[in-house]
């Protein structure tokens, strides 16, 4: 979603999209963590837990450990 309006913004301050991208890449993976729709991966697992007749994952359930990560990660990007 946000590829193009980096794009766009790199081409009117000049800069060189290639160093926002990726980036900008590793942050949408890190924040597919935070939620249940987040990652098709996200969804394949809790297909795969409700088969075998566990309860499935809530919407937000796995934002307790991917919170920390996307923050960790996202500094580590910063830096």
């Amino acid at each position: 979603m946000f590829t193009s309006a980096v794009q766009d913004w790199c081409k009117r301050s000049g800069f060189n999209a290639s160093k926002f991208l990726l980036p900008l890449s590793y942050a949408s993976i890190m924040g597919g963590t935070c939620s249940l729709i987040g990652t098709s991966t996200n969804l394949i697992v809790d297909g795969l837990i409700r088969q075998s007749g566990f309860p499935g994952f809530d919407l937000f359930e796995i934002a307790a450990v991917g919170l920390p990560i996307t923050f960790v990660g996202c500094v580590y990007l910063i830096l």
